[in-house]
């Protein structure tokens, strides 16, 4: 009997290539993942961290760094820049031997040469700040342009030198100087005080300061730094000139007299007091006792126009028109464009044909002047008609003291005055 065997059923097993593209697209599914987990967990793919972190540590930051620190006595602040995300980095002098100067100066590269480090070419940086030392004003250099009488310049330049120096009085004094030199009283003021504040005791400070309210019209408060002065240094024919127009100023005539006849005592020969004394006896109308000083002071120095046309108000007013016309003559020599000698003369001029005595001998005249004389009964208080009158002073250009404490070159006032008498004949000067 035929046995009927049923169809035996292989079991199927798989191709291999497909085994193979499913392992395929597992990986490309999990490769897929992987990446856009890297993608949501970086911050900033056009900054990575690594170049960030390059650009807090760069050469020039350190470099920038060190030179801030080697700069801890800077007087002047830094400039702040920003480089890349945001890191502050301040910027400044690279030596640390002089004060930054004020930011703002820009250059592209470091002080060695090399170019400022960058994060990345797709991330611009703002270059760093390469300041420019500038040192301040040596005293020397400050000194020639008052010499060179640019006192606009001086006065800055003297300014920069008391920034970095302080406490030296003589760079404060300067500065007050070259201020009152170029006309702005009130800062030459606050400069000479600053000067007195570290040495109260500081003659030619006192002195100027003097001068300086003298010129402002404060008077009164021009007497107590000018007698200072004049305590200090009894011997100095300049200081006790000041202290004298101070109190001639403030309305102290005899006062004034006596200061000036100290000063005379000391140097004989500074016109400037004869001048000033002068002046004092022709506000006076003591017009004989005014000739011999004025005389005196025209024989020392016969190029000073205002003391010629002083010496001329004297004798006109003493009825000498001859010799009156000459004075104002020689003053218009010394001055040309001397307007008020001008019309002096042309009204002495007039007026000599009513002359009924011979001129005085000027030589005379300036021999017999004693600054010892008795002045004692010179009243203490100036008439109304004489009470706008005062001496003032004006500063030759060419003249210079000898080298005083400071090592400096001072240039020195003298006191030049004109007195606007009732006949309106004398012009009144000014320090310029």
């Amino acid at each position: 009997m035929n046995q009927q065997h049923s169809p035996r059923i292989e079991p199927q097993r798989p191709h291999l290539g497909r085994v193979i593209l499913s392992i395929a697209g597992a990986l490309t599914v999990l490769i897929a993942a992987g990446i856009a987990f890297v993608q949501l967990s970086s911050p900033d793919e056009s900054a990575p961290t690594a170049e960030r972190t390059t650009a807090r540590t760069s050469p020039a930051s350190r470099q920038i760094a060190d030179a801030r620190a080697s700069r801890q006595n800077a007087t002047q602040s830094n400039t702040v820049t920003t480089i890349g995300g945001g890191n502050a980095v301040s910027s400044g002098s690279i030596s640390g031997s002089a004060p930054s100067p004020p930011s703002g100066t820009v250059d592209s590269t470091e002080p060695n040469g090399e170019s400022v480090a960058s994060t990345s070419p797709s991330e611009p940086v703002q270059k760093i700040p390469v300041v420019e030392t500038t040192e301040p004003m040596t005293y020397a250099e400050a000194e020639r342009l008052f010499r060179e009488r640019d006192y606009a310049g001086a006065a800055v330049g003297f300014a920069s030198y008391v920034e970095a120096h302080p406490e030296n009085v003589w760079g404060h004094y300067m500065e007050g100087l070259s201020l009152w030199k170029g006309g702005d009283l009130d800062a030459a003021e606050t400069a000479l005080m600053q000067a007195l504040d570290r040495n109260p005791d500081h003659v030619k400070s006192l002195t100027n300061l003097a001068r300086v309210r003298l010129e402002q019209g404060r008077n009164e408060q021009a007497i107590l730094p000018a007698e200072r002065a004049a305590q200090r240094s009894p011997e100095d024919v300049e200081v006790l000139r000041v202290y004298a127009r101070a109190l001639h100023a403030s309305g102290r005539p005899a006062d004034a007299a006596l200061a000036y006849s100290k000063a005379l005592q000391v140097d004989p020969n500074d016109v400037w007091s004869l001048n000033n004394l002068g002046l004092l006896w022709i506000e006076r109308e003591e017009f004989s006792l005014a000739l011999p000083p004025l005389a005196r002071a025209a024989q020392i120095d016969s190029g000073i126009a205002t003391i010629q046309n002083n010496l001329g108000i004297a004798l006109e007013r003493s009825g000498c028109f001859h010799a009156a016309t000459e004075a104002y003559a020689r003053a218009l020599s010394a001055d040309s464009t001397y307007a008020k000698a001008v019309d002096n003369k042309g009204r002495a001029e007039a007026l000599i044909v009513t002359q009924s005595f011979p001129d005085p001998d000027l030589a005379e005249l300036a021999a017999s002047f004693d600054p010892n004389a008795d002045i004692a009964a010179l009243p203490r208080s100036r008439t109304a008609a004489t009470a706008e009158l005062e001496s003032v002073e004006s500063k030759p250009t060419s003249t210079l003291v000898p080298r005083d404490g400071a090592g400096s070159e001072l240039e020195s006032a003298v006191a030049e005055s004109q007195t606007p008498i009732p006949s309106k004949s004398v012009d009144s000067a000014t320090k310029r």
